[in-house]
């Protein structure tokens, strides 16, 4: 059984793509982190707070970089965007194992236990 097909570049353009896509991927890996210690952030109510938390937590760019790789738009670009969407997803792929821990609970565990 097949869970990923995880993309492997054979071009030099490829390799170039999924490089840029990395580099793109690593150059936002803080991002969320910067983004809670601002005064944006910081300044805004707790409701917010929480909410901008949440959407943070959301949107890693292992997914948007997979998705980017499955669905490329728009159609003339699709061959670039693929690949470099598969660059994004790589540079996340360490957060993926925090995020498989904190829900455990849902293979058997408790997401406690993996806090």
């Amino acid at each position: 059984m097949v869970i990923l097909d995880l993309p492997v570049p054979v071009t030099s353009e490829q390799l170039f793509l999924v490089l840029l896509g990395l580099s793109f991927g690593h150059a936002f890996s803080n991002f969320d982190y910067d983004m809670q210690q601002g005064k944006l952030y910081t300044g805004a109510p707790a409701w917010a707070q929480w909410l901008m938390k949440r959407l943070m937590d959301f949107t890693h760019h292992w997914w948007i970089g997979y998705a980017m790789y499955l669905y490329p738009l728009p159609l003339q670009f699709a061959e670039a965007i693929r690949w470099f969407g598969a660059g994004v997803f790589y540079d996340d792929l360490a957060d993926y194992k925090q995020l498989l821990k904190r829900y455990k609970g849902l293979f058997g565990g408790t997401s406690e236990e993996a806090a």
